[in-house]
């Protein structure tokens, strides 16, 4: 008897999550495509967004975390960044970005670091659409506009 309950407690505990059942739509593996346009100077300069976006369930109830690895530039006027990861809020198909989180970043070779002021992603099925701006380092603003598509769908987890 009692061995029956330890096994129902740990599967209960298998299951339990501080995230939600809503979040898990967003969990899986992504493609990234899309424009950043950074403004330095009164010059505009539009560089392409590619790569591959990792979304897991969040500590928190209501979040997930992206984790964005874009390990090499495959040609020129890309942006590129490694082990950046950024917190969203989720509510149903929406997402929000909270403000000054930060990932390093090189833009055609020139290294920064990003800090968002904001971001909003819509999910629909396996897409979600995104926009983020924010400033870097180097006193430039940007504004990123990309999708991301779905190429990994994980298990239900509940």
């Amino acid at each position: 008897m009692r061995a029956v309950l330890i096994a129902t407690l740990l599967s209960l505990l298998a299951c339990s999550s501080s995230s939600s059942p809503a979040d898990e739509p967003w969990v899986g593996s992504w493609t990234r495509a899309g424009t950043q346009v950074t403004m330095c100077g009164g010059v505009s300069t539009t560089t392409q967004l590619a790569g591959t976006v990792t979304i897991s369930l969040g500590a928190a109830t209501g979040t997930v975390e992206a984790s964005v690895e874009i390990l090499s530039c495959p040609f020129a006027g890309c942006t590129s960044t490694t082990n950046c990861s950024l917190l969203l809020s989720v509510t149903g198909d929406s997402a929000t970005l909270g403000p000054g989180q930060s990932c390093a970043a090189s833009v055609d070779g020139a290294d920064a670091t990003i800090t968002f002021a904001t971001g909003t992603d819509t999910l629909d099925d396996d897409t979600i659409t995104s926009n983020a701006t924010g400033t870097s380092s180097n006193g430039c603003t940007v504004a990123q506009q990309y999708t991301l598509t779905r190429t990994v769908r994980p298990p239900p987890m509940h």
